[in-house]
């Protein structure tokens, strides 16, 4: 990136929290928001504005477990020196090239940090939001309090390769929404067949990748997360019975029966109980705790609830020391069973973990999830099985 010829001391600042962009309300359901005047001229320049000196860097829209395209930016611009916090306020303007009249506006106000003395500081922004298929063309719009300004504009094209061929998508095509940072927003209630609705029983296991790491990694939460929400959304899905459990610190944090979808924002709640890293002592002294504590409850879930269509497991790998004798009183439990196993890197750990032995143990067929057509591809044989 180019600054110009000036000659400055760059500092570690950045504004290291991405945008929550919110969508921009008309005064009336379904009419355009009152953008303020500067915010309107600065959109209908003919030229990018500089006043502010910035450089983009620009996502191409990649299809996610969401089943909804991910996109973004990174933003870098130059910041003056303000011996106080400045607001610094994006506005996004994105258009559906088939529906150029009707655009959709995003916005969010960020601190950007404060400079003292005669140093500026490369203060970066990133952002993302989600597309449905189709072509875009996507206005953006920084400015600060001093009513400085940059802009950028640029297309982008959503489609499906025909690798996702068939996969259907959760937003409509030329649709636009935010990707929002809370993982455990409520769900709205998803469209459901009136024939055969299937019971299902989920297992989630929110352990970290290392039985030693001291917190959860958001790559694996944001994935179980959305795994259990596209099983909520599936048509053929009528109720829903979930345990969440960590197989590491071997604890139950949240249990919701036969129900509509899954309570998002109690599970969330939940699992801020979880204490990543810690070991009790009965662990340190029985080496076949987890297998233990994974064996009963499957016993305690088979015993106290009402037979389901299906059991599915779903979370990332874990490993624990494990024997197969462990689940021999529950070798026929009468239903499929499934394992819905995100990994992001299959090369990382090829093998099997415990939870994809105790499936294979069951009869169940094992899922290993890296990306959407996998997800997709599981869920279609769940149903039609």
């Amino acid at each position: 990136m180019r600054f110009g010829a000036i000659v400055y001391a760059l500092l570690a600042c950045s504004i290291s929290t991405a945008p929550a962009q919110s969508l921009m309300q008309g005064p009336s359901p379904g009419s355009d928001p009152v953008l303020p005047q500067n915010v309107m001229a600065a959109f209908e320049a003919s030229e990018p504005l500089k006043g502010l000196d910035c450089a983009f860097e620009i996502q191409k829209p990649t299809l996610g477990l969401d089943l909804r395209f991910h996109t973004g930016y990174q933003v870098t611009f130059v910041k003056e020196s303000s011996p106080e916090d400045d607001q610094v306020t994006i506005v996004l303007k994105i258009a559906d090239k088939s529906r150029p009249d009707r655009p959709v506006y995003m916005q969010d106000r960020l601190r950007a940090p404060p400079v003292d003395g005669p140093e500026k500081v490369a203060a970066r922004i990133p952002g993302k939001f989600a597309l449905g298929a189709g072509a875009y063309r996507v206005d953006m719009l920084l400015h600060d309090r001093a009513d400085h300004y940059c802009s950028s504009s640029w297309d982008l094209n959503a489609s499906l390769s025909s690798k996702y061929k068939g996969v259907p998508l959760s937003l409509a095509e030329g649709a636009v929404a935010p990707l929002a940072e809370d993982l455990f927003l409520p769900e709205s209630r998803a469209h459901k067949t009136e024939d055969a609705p299937l019971n299902v029983k989920i297992l989630a296991n929110f352990a970290p990748r290392e039985k030693s790491s001291a917190a959860l990694d958001p790559r694996d939460t944001e994935a179980t997360t959305t795994i259990l929400r596209d099983i909520s959304r599936n048509p053929r899905v009528g109720t829903i019975s979930i345990l969440a459990f960590d197989l590491y610190e071997e604890r139950v944090v949240f249990r919701q029966s036969r129900k509509e979808g899954i309570d998002f924002p109690a599970l969330g709640a939940a699992l801020k109980s979880l204490q990543p890293g810690t070991v009790a002592r009965n662990q340190l002294l029985d080496k076949q705790s987890s297998a233990t504590f994974l064996a009963a409850l499957l016993h305690d879930e088979e015993a106290n609830e009402p037979k389901p269509d299906a059991l599915i497991f779903v979370g990332p790998k874990a490993f624990v020391e494990s024997s197969p004798e462990e689940f021999k009183a529950q070798r026929n439990l009468g239903y499929p069973v499934y394992y819905f196993n995100y990994i992001d890197d299959p090369q990382a750990a090829p093998w099997r973990d415990n939870i994809g032995n105790v499936t294979k143990w069951l009869g169940g067929r094992v899922f290993s999830i890296t990306g959407p057509s996998d997800l997709w591809n599981a869920l279609t044989e769940l149903v039609r099985k």
